[in-house]
Protein backbone atom coordinates (compact mmCIF):
# COMPACT_ATOMS: atom_id res chain seq x y z
CA UNK A 1 0.00 0.00 0.00
CA UNK A 2 2.82 2.38 0.81
CA UNK A 3 4.31 1.95 -2.65
CA UNK A 4 0.96 2.67 -4.27
CA UNK A 5 0.77 5.82 -2.14
CA UNK A 6 4.17 7.02 -3.38
CA UNK A 7 5.97 6.21 -0.13
CA UNK A 8 8.50 3.72 -1.47
CA UNK A 9 11.26 4.53 1.02
CA UNK A 10 8.94 3.70 3.91
CA UNK A 11 7.75 0.59 2.05
CA UNK A 12 11.37 -0.62 1.81
CA UNK A 13 11.94 -0.12 5.54
CA UNK A 14 8.80 -1.97 6.58
CA UNK A 15 9.20 -4.66 3.91
CA UNK A 16 12.78 -5.42 4.85
CA UNK A 17 11.80 -5.61 8.51
CA UNK A 18 9.02 -8.07 7.61
CA UNK A 19 11.53 -10.18 5.68
CA UNK A 20 13.83 -10.33 8.71
CA UNK A 21 11.01 -11.23 11.09
CA UNK A 22 9.47 -13.98 8.96
CA UNK A 23 11.84 -16.91 8.33
CA UNK A 24 9.33 -18.39 5.84
CA UNK A 25 9.52 -15.56 3.35
CA UNK A 26 6.44 -15.53 1.13
CA UNK A 27 6.91 -14.40 -2.45
CA UNK A 28 4.56 -11.48 -2.02
CA UNK A 29 6.89 -9.96 0.61
CA UNK A 30 9.72 -10.09 -1.93
CA UNK A 31 7.51 -8.68 -4.67
CA UNK A 32 6.45 -5.74 -2.53
CA UNK A 33 10.00 -4.83 -1.51
CA UNK A 34 11.15 -5.25 -5.12
CA UNK A 35 8.39 -2.91 -6.30
CA UNK A 36 9.43 -0.26 -3.79
CA UNK A 37 13.02 -0.43 -5.01
CA UNK A 38 11.80 -0.28 -8.63
CA UNK A 39 10.02 3.01 -7.90
CA UNK A 40 13.18 4.30 -6.23
CA UNK A 41 14.98 3.47 -9.51
CA UNK A 42 17.23 0.97 -7.74
CA UNK A 43 16.68 -1.70 -10.37
CA UNK A 44 19.56 -3.97 -9.36
CA UNK A 45 18.25 -4.27 -5.81
CA UNK A 46 14.71 -4.74 -7.11
CA UNK A 47 15.89 -7.55 -9.37
CA UNK A 48 17.71 -9.23 -6.49
CA UNK A 49 14.48 -9.52 -4.54
CA UNK A 50 12.52 -10.66 -7.60
CA UNK A 51 15.07 -13.39 -8.31
CA UNK A 52 14.49 -14.83 -4.83
CA UNK A 53 10.83 -15.52 -5.57
CA UNK A 54 9.94 -19.20 -5.85
CA UNK A 55 6.84 -18.75 -8.03
CA UNK A 56 6.82 -15.28 -9.60
CA UNK A 57 3.48 -15.68 -11.40
CA UNK A 58 2.08 -12.21 -12.09
CA UNK A 59 5.29 -10.64 -10.74
CA UNK A 60 6.74 -11.39 -14.18
CA UNK A 61 5.33 -7.99 -15.18
CA UNK A 62 7.64 -6.27 -12.66
CA UNK A 63 10.49 -8.59 -13.59
CA UNK A 64 10.06 -7.64 -17.26
CA UNK A 65 9.95 -3.91 -16.49
CA UNK A 66 12.99 -4.18 -14.21
CA UNK A 67 15.08 -6.02 -16.79
CA UNK A 68 14.01 -3.47 -19.40
CA UNK A 69 15.08 -0.59 -17.16
CA UNK A 70 18.45 -2.30 -16.73
CA UNK A 71 18.82 -2.50 -20.52
CA UNK A 72 18.69 -6.29 -20.44
CA UNK A 73 16.31 -6.69 -23.36
CA UNK A 74 16.60 -10.44 -23.79
CA UNK A 75 15.72 -11.14 -20.16
CA UNK A 76 12.92 -8.54 -20.30
CA UNK A 77 11.46 -10.28 -23.34
CA UNK A 78 11.72 -13.67 -21.65
CA UNK A 79 9.92 -12.38 -18.52
CA UNK A 80 7.25 -10.77 -20.70
CA UNK A 81 6.74 -14.12 -22.44
CA UNK A 82 6.37 -15.85 -19.07
CA UNK A 83 3.76 -13.31 -18.02
CA UNK A 84 1.83 -13.86 -21.25
CA UNK A 85 1.88 -17.63 -20.69
CA UNK A 86 0.23 -17.11 -17.31
CA UNK A 87 -2.05 -14.30 -18.47
CA UNK A 88 -2.49 -14.37 -22.26
CA UNK A 89 -5.01 -11.53 -22.04
CA UNK A 90 -2.55 -9.15 -20.39
CA UNK A 91 -2.29 -5.72 -21.95
CA UNK A 92 -0.69 -2.55 -20.69
CA UNK A 93 -3.86 -0.56 -21.32
CA UNK A 94 -5.99 -2.98 -19.26
CA UNK A 95 -3.45 -3.02 -16.44
CA UNK A 96 -3.04 0.75 -16.62
CA UNK A 97 -6.79 1.29 -16.25
CA UNK A 98 -6.78 -0.42 -12.85
CA UNK A 99 -3.27 0.40 -11.59
CA UNK A 100 -3.77 2.04 -8.16
CA UNK A 101 -0.74 4.36 -8.09
CA UNK A 102 -1.61 7.70 -6.50
CA UNK A 103 1.36 9.54 -7.97
CA UNK A 104 1.22 10.01 -11.72
CA UNK A 105 5.03 9.84 -11.90
CA UNK A 106 4.99 6.34 -10.38
CA UNK A 107 2.19 5.26 -12.68
CA UNK A 108 4.06 6.54 -15.74
CA UNK A 109 7.36 5.05 -14.54
CA UNK A 110 5.85 1.56 -14.36
CA UNK A 111 3.89 1.79 -17.62
CA UNK A 112 7.02 2.97 -19.43
CA UNK A 113 8.96 -0.01 -18.04
CA UNK A 114 6.25 -2.38 -19.27
CA UNK A 115 6.40 -0.79 -22.71
CA UNK A 116 10.20 -0.99 -22.74
CA UNK A 117 9.84 -4.72 -22.01
CA UNK A 118 7.74 -5.13 -25.14
CA UNK A 119 4.48 -6.13 -23.46
CA UNK A 120 1.39 -5.68 -25.63
CA UNK A 121 -0.37 -2.37 -25.55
Amino acid sequence: MLTYAGRSEQAVQIGEMALKLNPNTPDWYLWNVAAAYYFLADYETSLGYLQRMVQPGPAYRLIAATYARLGRREEASKAASELLKINPEFSISRFEAQAPYLRQDDHDHYMTGLRMAGLPE
